[in-house]
């Protein structure tokens, strides 16, 4: 299918998403799901690890479509369906998730040390699809799945499980979905309970210095304060929101310089009291980031966010450490920045990080000229 996108606004940054969606539904997708791993262009579909498909990317490309459904006009031909269908083949009982599937759609028990991780993110496209203009059928489902899935909240142990899983028991809420207050409730209790968590990991690990959830700075950094942010706004905690500011105020001064955005390299992360890393430069922290700076300037209207409020996004564009774009010309987006120069491989991954800012954008400026 050819998307044909329509913005409601005209938009204040230069960015195009039309050949990245096309990329998505038709090439990177097959009628399992969404198919995590490229070498170059070209998708890779293989029977051994790394596995064809992962719950993250197709809990992460049901967001965007989600989020498309609403703002651009669009259609995406099913494809929602098939995301909604693989992540229900991999629940668990207990609430959790297993990550991959293989070739034939089955999952994988090979669990890795991120698994929590994917519970998270496939709570938070629940969540996403009771906001979207999906069919009644599909919210269904999405809300069932969502209300079964609270019971695993007290398995989460890291804090980038607990921030991403808080973020989709705050978009629940924001999402007005469900009027059962009974449930509204539960939702509402579980999030108290993630959000003290988070506030007490950061009491613990803070100091004059350090004012972060752990001793180290690692993968998707942005959602921690995002997270507390959210939490702040549905719950109407100026303590959460103090976390959120400090936090992002933290992440912000390792990451900008001279108003342009250059991520910690992955090459070991950035641990208390030592090198930060410059290599490599991962695709998901300037995408995570853009989305935590919008929600920010939205919710607290700041001065100095407003000012760099769309550098992380323009990092894909070219603004970087080695002045390239990400964009490729197939539509994808590049894996990496590396100290040798990109990495030319265009994954789900990738190219999903793109989505979700871009969307976010739209979605930024479609509620703020609104108002």
């Amino acid at each position: 299918m050819s998307a044909i996108l329509t913005c409601m606004v005209t938009l204040s940054i230069n960015l195009s998403i039309e050949k990245q969606m096309n990329r998505l539904l038709d090439v990177m997708t097959d009628d399992k799901g969404l198919i995590q791993h490229c070498d170059g262009p070209i998708p890779l579909k293989r029977n051994e690890n790394p596995y064809p498909y992962s719950i993250d990317d197709n809990a992460r490309a049901l967001i965007v479509l989600a989020r498309a459904s609403q703002l651009l006009n669009f259609e995406d031909g099913g494809k929602h369906i098939t995301y909604l269908n693989f992540i229900e083949r991999n629940r668990k009982d207990n609430g959790l998730v297993y990550n991959y599937q293989d070739l034939e759609g089955n999952p994988i028990n090979d669990e890795d040390d991120k698994i929590l991780d994917c519970y998270g993110r496939t709570m938070w496209a629940w969540a996403k699809t009771l906001d979207s203009n999906f069919l009644p059928g599909a919210k269904s489902r999405a809300n069932k799945n969502f209300l079964d899935g609270l019971k695993a909240v007290d398995a989460l142990n890291t804090s980038h499980s607990e921030a991403l899983s808080l973020i989709a028991l705050s978009k629940y809420l924001l999402s007005g979905y469900n009027s059962n207050q009974d449930e509204i409730k539960k939702v509402k209790n579980s999030t108290q309970f993630l959000a003290e968590k988070l506030e007490q990991r950061f009491y613990e690990n803070s100091d004059k210095n350090w004012d972060w959830f752990d001793d180290e700075v690692s993968y998707c950094a942005a959602r921690l304060p995002h997270s507390m942010l959210l939490a702040g706004k549905v719950l109407g905690d100026e303590g959460f929101i103090g976390i959120a500011k400090k936090s992002l105020d933290f992440i912000s001064n390792e990451t900008m310089f001279y108003g342009d955005f250059s991520p910690i390299g992955n090459n070991g992360w950035y641990k208390r009291g030592e090198h930060k890393p410059m290599f490599d430069q991962q695709t998901i922290e300037a995408g995570s980031m853009t989305e935590v700076y919008l929600d920010y300037q939205e919710i607290l209207k700041d001065e100095y966010y407003g000012k760099i409020l769309y550098s992380p996004f323009k990092w894909f564009l070219g603004k970087n450490i080695k002045q390239e774009p990400l964009l490729s010309k197939e539509g994808g987006v590049y894996d990496a920045i590396t100290k040798d120069g990109i990495n030319y491989n265009q994954g789900a991954e990738s190219l999903l990080s793109y989505l979700m800012a871009a969307t976010a954008i739209i979605g930024y400026e479609n509620r703020t000229k609104k108002n």
